[in-house]
């Protein structure tokens, strides 16, 4: 559901948009040296992301269900990869204003986010290239 609506909803006009967003924050941190690192490693996944939605865009919608699990799990990191990042960022921009305690929780949950979590999307984007056929191809009435 979430793939076909709303991920390919119109050539993928809100994959696009999302995208943007991202592209926006990359930017915007890489040249923080508390953040570099982070903006490296979510633009190392957004050209990961694009590659598999492009992909997916162009094998259709059986081809698409067939891997929407692991996109979704996928996707779903990528998008809090980016929710972590963007309240690291604004933590950083308020710093004086807030409890240093604060700011210290926002750095690392986003660094433990990255480092632990959002890994894990490899062998879901793997899964997504390598897509054969074979849940597509069962036949539906060993379902019945």
């Amino acid at each position: 559901d979430l793939l076909l609506r709303k991920i390919m909803k119109d050539q993928g006009a809100s994959y696009r948009a999302f995208d943007r967003l991202v592209e926006g924050l990359i930017a915007r941190v890489e040249l923080d040296s508390e953040l570099t690192e982070f903006a490296t490693m979510l633009g190392d996944w957004r050209a990961r992301m694009s590659a598999a939605t492009l992909d997916i865009g162009r094998a259709g919608p059986e081809s698409a269900m067939a891997v929407a699990h692991p996109y979704q799990f996928a996707f779903s990191h990528y998008v809090m990869a980016f929710v972590w990042l963007s309240q690291a960022e604004k933590a950083l921009a308020q710093r004086s204003e807030l409890p240093d305690d604060f700011v210290t929780g926002k750095l690392v949950t986003c660094r433990y986010f990255f480092e632990w979590e959002l890994p894990q999307i490899a062998a879901a984007l793997d899964l997504v290239a390598s897509a054969n056929g074979l849940l597509r191809d069962i036949p539906d009435e060993v379902f019945a």
